[in-house]
C-alpha cells in the first residue's frame, strides 16, 4: 500500500561542506522525474503492485551541489 496523501513529501537537503544535495521523495510523480534527471536512486523502498511486480514508493538521491538551482520563475497570470 502506497503512502497516504498526507504522508507524501519530497525533501531536499543541502550539505554546504560536501556541496551536495540529498533528495528524498515519497511522491510518485517526483520519483519519476528524479529518476529521469538523476538516474537510479541510492536507496529505495518498494512494495508489490496489483500484479505482484515491485514498484518504488520512496527513494533517495545524492547529487552534486550544482545539480539543483533556484531561478526566478514566471508566475501564472503575472505578465510583466
Amino acid at each position: 500500500m502506497a503512502y497516504a496523501t498526507h504522508e507524501q513529501e519530497t525533501i531536499c537537503l543541502y550539505d554546504y561542506d560536501a556541496n551536495q544535495w540529498t533528495i528524498y521523495s515519497r511522491v510518485r510523480k517526483h520519483i519519476t522525474k528524479l529518476r529521469r534527471q538523476f538516474g537510479e536512486p541510492i536507496w529505495v523502498e518498494t512494495e508489490p503492485d496489483k500484479n505482484g511486480q515491485s514498484r518504488i514508493v520512496a527513494a533517495r538521491w545524492v547529487v552534486p551541489g550544482n545539480a539543483v538551482s533556484f531561478t526566478k520563475g514566471r508566475r501564472k497570470g503575472n505578465e510583466q
